[in-house]
């Protein structure tokens, strides 16, 4: 039985011979790891079984020997400019095999004959920068490594591609365009940068945007991820009018931005829900009617309604023409509610909602509830339904 230093437990160890015989006083142990500590206990046995095992034997260490795998986890990039980084997993004691170690790392552009070499003599170390003022950046090299120690060099590990540090692409997107969506948001869509100008890999694009008559730097900021050549921007002011720009990003920073441009967001939508809003069921449907909803000069046209069905987890949305004042829509077969919503809708965006919750529940009372703060009054009816009707102010 033998155990290393890095082990706690006792295991059989293969010998030469396997088979031990009840005269012996040695054997030779075989299958170490090199340069390592391992200490011995002796057990004899026969046909009634195993005896207690020996008092362990003083640590004794194994021959060293060159290194016999490589190093683990090569890879790398990032840094600063004019550098490249190339970073390995460091080896474990058990596969070091000797004292004095280190490693070798070999590198060369890729497409190059020629490696360079450079020895890192520390056990621990992880990674190495190589610095060059000449060093283009986002540059491929061809990187292996291999360890070291006093009984020689053990093999490369593959060979991997690693790029020197990226730096900011030097151009803007093109063809920047900006429309407005709603009162409070706009679409921004840009040409992508082309590859010779990105310096390295593009994370994404960062989108600008500021009122007029404010400063660049107040800009607030969005930013894709990916190669999006679109993006929606969202919070805005109603009829107002912004700068736009966007900017190219990779690991080392954003780019000079696109030349800006201007876009005006949409009249606000009118800010009251449609009114005098009033239903009448007729057997498995509830018809609503409503008064339409007239815009005023700082408003958006009213251009239809939205209206939205809600019944046990399922939504539907229908819209109406801005001519009509009038809507029919199911209600449910058990006796349960429906939430019927209805909106107006033009280029500024949705108005604000009136809800009414309709309850199909035989021998109750009709409740009314005009608003969100008002008490709601008890009206009976023989209809035998139960609706709640309230007025949702959004803000704007």
């Amino acid at each position: 039985m033998g155990r290393s230093a890095l082990s706690i437990e006792w295991k059989k160890m293969m010998t030469e011979p396997e088979n031990i015989e009840g005269n012996a006083e040695s054997v030779r142990v075989v299958g170490l790891m090199p340069w390592m500590d391992y200490e011995f206990q002796v057990i004899g046995s026969n046909i009634l079984g195993r005896g207690e095992p020996s008092i362990p034997s003083p640590m004794v260490r194994t021959q060293q020997s060159a290194p016999t795998v490589a190093p683990s986890g090569l890879g790398g990039g990032g840094g600063d400019h004019n550098e490249l980084i190339v970073t390995w997993t460091p080896m474990a004691r058990e596969y070091q095999n000797g004292d004095g170690f280190g490693y070798i790392l070999a590198f060369r552009k890729k497409g190059m004959s020629l490696w360079s070499e450079v020895g890192i003599p520390y056990v621990e170390a992880s990674r190495h920068v190589y610095y060059n003022e000449s060093l283009m950046p986002y540059t491929p090299f061809e990187v292996k490594i291999k360890a070291f120690n006093r009984r020689g060099e053990g093999p490369f590990s593959q060979t991997v591609v690693v790029h020197s540090a990226e730096e900011e692409p030097t151009v803007g997107p093109s063809s920047i365009n900006a429309t407005a969506l709603s009162a409070f948001e706009i679409q921004v869509s840009w040409e992508c940068v082309h590859l010779l100008n990105t310096n390295g890999i593009i994370r994404g694009y960062e989108i600008r945007y500021w009122r007029q008559h404010e400063i660049e730097a107040a800009a607030d900021r969005v930013r894709t991820s990916g190669l999006e050549l679109t993006a929606r921007v969202s919070g805005l002011r109603p009829s107002t009018r912004y700068h736009v720009a966007v900017l190219a990003y990779n690991s080392a920073g954003t780019g000079p931005p696109s030349p800006r441009i201007f876009v005006t967001t949409r009249k606000p939508p009118p800010n009251r829900p449609p009114g005098n809003v009033s239903w009448k069921t007729e057997g498995s449907v509830v018809v609503m009617r409503w008064d339409p909803v007239v815009a005023m000069h700082n408003e958006s046209a009213v251009l239809g309604y939205k209206v939205l069905y809600k019944h046990n987890h399922e939504t539907a949305l229908k819209l109406v023409d801005k001519t009509k004042s009038s809507v029919t829509l199911p209600l449910p077969n058990d006796s349960g509610y429906v939430v019927l919503e209805i909106r107006s809708w033009g280029e500024g965006g949705d108005g604000p909602a009136h809800e009414i919750i309709v309850s199909q529940d035989p021998g109750t009372a009709m409740m009314v509830q005009k608003d969100a703060s008002s008490h709601p009054s008890p009206l009976y009816l023989h209809t035998g339904l139960v609706l709640f009707f309230r007025a949702l102010l959004s803000d704007l």
